[in-house]
């Protein structure tokens, strides 16, 4: 069981690696962390606004490369 859980350990900090190479803001990271939380809340959706306060639904977080 070690094992399996160093493997998923290892997955996901592959995970964050790619979050702070594609984006230098941390926003990705922080959406990415905050899954967990969100999910064992008895909310019915993940809410953004909760995670980056001051951020406004439907922005675009992440700017696309052009």
């Amino acid at each position: 069981m070690a094992e399996v859980d160093r493997v998923k350990r290892n997955i996901i900090a592959l995970y964050g690696d790619d979050f702070r190479k594609l984006d230098t803001t941390g926003k990705a990271g922080a959406l990415f962390n905050a899954i967990p939380v969100q999910l064992s809340k008895n909310g019915s959706r993940y809410q953004v606004g909760s995670v980056l306060k001051g951020e406004k639904p439907g922005r675009e977080l992440i700017p696309y490369p052009r």
